[in-house]
């Protein structure tokens, strides 16, 4: 039999820290607003986001995503210098109603280039199918169809066949279509004040 000796040796190994990284609560728009993508990464130092189409970068922290469809789903890939990585996902959810529309409550057609055209505003709206304003006994005082949003030229000047309308309190009914091909409707008063 041979004689054996035995040692013991030590070696330091470094494991470095693992990357994580949350990408937050799934959120809920309105079409045609964007949302900044906020992730909460550790021990990360390369980001790398996907779909690439609708954000504002796809290799930062916190990309300014604009959706251009109802759901969307965003994959962050973040990794290490080692290149060990983590992943997480956060979904954008739109919603089209007649919340995007914005109808002034007054307007004040005198010529002096401001306010003088009341008219569709808003954001996320495809087209405007109808635009009507009434007096306040139902006399149909203006009309529009399939105008653009936020485009005065499509605007009621405050006349009726040419002749300048009196102050008074008119109704307005809009028919219209967001992005997402949701239809809305809306119905207001305004006031005319010369």
């Amino acid at each position: 039999q041979g004689f054996c000796f035995v040692d013991t040796g030590y070696v330091d190994i470094y494991l470095p820290p693992t990357p994580t990284v949350d990408a937050g609560p799934d959120k809920t728009i309105f079409a045609g607003d964007q949302v900044t993508l906020d992730i909460t990464a550790t021990n990360a130092t390369t980001y790398s986001w996907t779909p690439t189409a609708t954000l504002s970068c796809s290799d930062c922290p916190e990309p300014i995503a604009t959706p251009i469809v109802r759901k969307t789903t965003y994959v962050i890939v973040v990794s290490d210098d080692y290149g060990c990585k983590a992943s997480d996902s956060v979904t954008i959810t739109m919603t089209c109603d007649n919340s995007l529309l914005f109808m002034a409550n007054v307007f004040t057609p005198n010529g002096d280039g401001n306010n003088d055209r009341f008219f569709p505003q808003g954001k996320g709206i495809s087209v405007i199918y109808s635009f009507k304003v009434y007096s306040r006994w139902g006399e149909l005082m203006y009309e529009a169809y399939n105008i653009p949003i936020n485009d005065e030229n499509y605007g009621w000047d405050g006349t009726f066949k040419g002749i300048p309308l009196d102050p008074d309190v008119y109704v307005y009914s809009i028919d219209g279509i967001c992005i997402l091909g949701d239809r809305f409707f809306k119905k207001g008063d305004v006031s005319l004040i010369r």
